[in-house]
């Protein structure tokens, strides 16, 4: 197996390069067409995000999560992974089903707080108990991460 070298710049090109196993000639092979994701660079989804409400449904919803890193990121009890981006940053956005309500941008810190009226210009008289919501860690250099997709 070889390793195809890639750039930023070549995300989201579409290639075809013919896949040649032992023995095989470039005439007895297909062509494959594949797409560079660079996946490996892409951060990961936050983990534990919670919800907590400052008194029933309507009332200011206080989110919290905890981000995760590709490098130097091993297990330590009590001990949280140090940031692996040259910034900390995370959008969220508020779904109703496959459409989002609201989004929160650009947050350098771990934590947002969905007032009351945001929820009421949102959701109109039928407030939700419970959000559903996408939490994404930005990278500077690969943008948006995985997505959290949680109900809190």
């Amino acid at each position: 197996m070889n390793f195809i070298p890639n750039l930023l710049s070549d995300r989201g090109e579409n290639n075809q390069l013919p896949a040649i196993s032992l023995g095989q000639t470039l005439g007895d092979v297909l062509v494959a067409g594949f797409t560079y994701g660079l996946n490996i660079i892409q951060p990961l989804a936050a983990l534990n995000a919670t919800g907590v409400r400052s008194s029933g449904v309507g009332s200011g919803l206080t989110i919290k999560w905890i981000h995760r890193a590709r490098t130097n990121a091993e297990w330590v009890n009590y001990v949280d992974v140090p940031l692996d981006e040259s910034s900390e940053l995370y959008d969220i956005e508020i779904m109703n089903g496959s459409r989002v309500l609201r989004t929160f941008a650009s947050l350098t810190i771990l934590t947002v707080t969905y007032t009351a009226a945001q929820q009421n210009t949102d959701w109109c008289a039928s407030i939700p108990a419970s959000n559903s919501m996408d939490i994404y860690q930005i990278s500077s250099r690969y943008g948006r991460g995985r997505a959290l997709t949680v109900g809190v």
